[in-house]
Formats: C-alpha cells, sequence, structure tokens
C-alpha cells in the first residue's frame, strides 16, 4: 500500500465529520485535542489519506522527556485497522527526534478479531494494567423516560421514585460555571480519599474549546445549594458521558437519579439519538 502516514492539515469539520462517520469517542473531537493544548499538552493529528479521503487517523498526546517521547491516544486510532502500519511510529520518532517512544491507546472498544490482529502485526500488545473493560452503559433514547425505567431494576426504580419526593430543580447550564464540578468533585475525592484530578483550569478548558458541544446539567435543592452535576460532550446524535457526581446533600436527597433522566431530555431536546453512561 502506497499511502503513508502524515501530520493532518485539514480543516476542523473535515476531522470531526471522520469521527462522526466511524463513530469515534468524543476524545479523538478536534476541539478536545485543543483543550488538552490549553493544559500543556503537544496534540499531534495524524492520518492516512487515499484521493484526499481520511482512511485512518489519531489525535495524541504527547510530552517530551529528553530521551522519551510519552503519546498517549484516547479513544483509539480511528479507521479501519487494516490501515495500521509501523509508519505510524515513524512518524512520531522523526517528527520529534525521540530515540524511545512509549504509546499508549485507550481504545472505547476494537470492534473485530481483525482489528486486534492489525495491532499485534505491528507488535502492539495489551497492558499489564488495562485503564477500563470495554463495557458501557448505553441509552436509547428514542424510548421514552418510562420505557428506560421498565428495563431498570427494581432497586434503581424504587430510587427514582423517592427522589421525586423531593423539591430539586434541575437546569442545563447555557454559561457553565467551572466551579461546580470542582466543588461536587472535591467533596466526592475527600469522601473517598482519592486525588481530586478537576481543576478549574482543566474543566474551563473544555468549556473554552468544547464550546457548545459540552452540555453540563446541575441539580439544586430549594435553597439553591448545588447537590449535583452531570456533563456529557455531543458528537453528532450521540452524548457521551464526560462527568457526573452528587455531593452528600445530593446523595442524601437521591438527587442524582433526577439529574440522570432531567439529562436524557436535554438530550433529546437536541435531537441527540443515544447517549453512553460511561463503562460499567
Amino acid at each position: 500500500m502506497n499511502e503513508k502516514w502524515e501530520i493532518y492539515n485539514g480543516t476542523v469539520s473535515e476531522w470531526n465529520n471522520f469521527i462522526y462517520n466511524n463513530n469515534s469517542q468524543y476524545r479523538q473531537l478536534y476541539e478536545w485535542g485543543e483543550s488538552k493544548k490549553k493544559l500543556g499538552w503537544h496534540i499531534l493529528r495524524v492520518v492516512k489519506k487515499k484521493n484526499d479521503k481520511i482512511l485512518i487517523c489519531a489525535q495524541i498526546n504527547i510530552k517530551k522527556k529528553i530521551l522519551f517521547t510519552i503519546c498517549y491516544i484516547p479513544g483509539g486510532i480511528v479507521g479501519d485497522l487494516k490501515f495500521f502500519d509501523k509508519g505510524f511510529f515513524k512518524i512520531i520518532k522523526d517528527l520529534f527526534n525521540s530515540k524511545f517512544i512509549y504509546i499508549r491507546a485507550d481504545f472505547v472498544k476494537l470492534k473485530s478479531e481483525s482489528d486486534k490482529k492489525s495491532l499485534e502485526n505491528c507488535n502492539w500488545s495489551k497492558p499489564y494494567y488495562k485503564m477500563n473493560n470495554e463495557i458501557y452503559i448505553s441509552v436509547d433514547l428514542s424510548k421514552s423516560n418510562q420505557e428506560i425505567l421498565k428495563d431498570a431494576k427494581q432497586k434503581w426504580r424504587y430510587h427514582y421514585k423517592k427522589s421525586l419526593s423531593q423539591e430539586l430543580i434541575c437546569e442545563l447550564q447555557e454559561n457553565p460555571n467551572a466551579d461546580y464540578i470542582v466543588k461536587v468533585n472535591e467533596e466526592l475525592s475527600r469522601r473517598n480519599n482519592v486525588r481530586n484530578i478537576y481543576q478549574s483550569r482543566e474543566i474551563n478548558s473544555w468549556i473554552d474549546s468544547l464550546k457548545d458541544k459540552l452540555l453540563v446539567t446541575t441539580i439544586f435543592n430549594k435553597k439553591k445549594e448545588i447537590l449535583g452535576v452531570r456533563s456529557s460532550v455531543v458528537v453528532d446524535k450521540v452524548a457521551w458521558h464526560n462527568f457526573s457526581g452528587v455531593n452528600q446533600k445530593g446523595r442524601d436527597t437521591l438527587a442524582g437519579y433526577q439529574l440522570l433522566f432531567f439529562m436524557f431530555d436535554v438530550c433529546r431536546s437536541k435531537g441527540i439519538k443515544k447517549i453512553n453512561l460511561g463503562e460499567l
């Protein structure tokens, strides 16, 4: 095959349309790369083309460490993996003049055994530590909320109905406020004794770069105290889970149940057909 890997120099819409048409995840959107660039990552977009049409592509987050180049491909390589070859590694080495490169790809899901074989043929191997189990919850939004509830476990339905007895207010944040996510996640981090990875700088990079592709919904009590936040990123007609959390007051009022169905309603109002709720 004569096609070679090259640095992408096309438009934002051309890149995103390829992501849409290949059912890829939001972290391969052009705007997501721009949000990471604001946080200090070098963003490299590489493609293989034939007759000016993209065959396969990858948006790579890169940091250089002296002789090493560390690469992360969130969401994995996009397109038909039969076009993947060792030239992918060569273009990175040549561009960064690196003796060693470490590449990790977080594939949402490999579609077939032939995909896995294509990667193995290029000496790509599975890591000992997996970042996800490749099992995700997806909800068909052509179903009504009542139809979705029928498919839920009895305990889940019970908690949802109990949450409706609370005086709670759900809102779509037209101008998202990073503080809501930061405050909720700070409490979650303290409660679970884990590092708080969501700081204002990162959230604001999402807001600035993703714009209307980022949906942020919030839930408050009648005192207007924040109880929880849920955000999704829109890729064409699919919404992908980005963040969700409730604080202790939110847990006490079962606020997360109402907030989830409110997000369903928001997505439907924007013509979104499916929502991916993240890893199971």
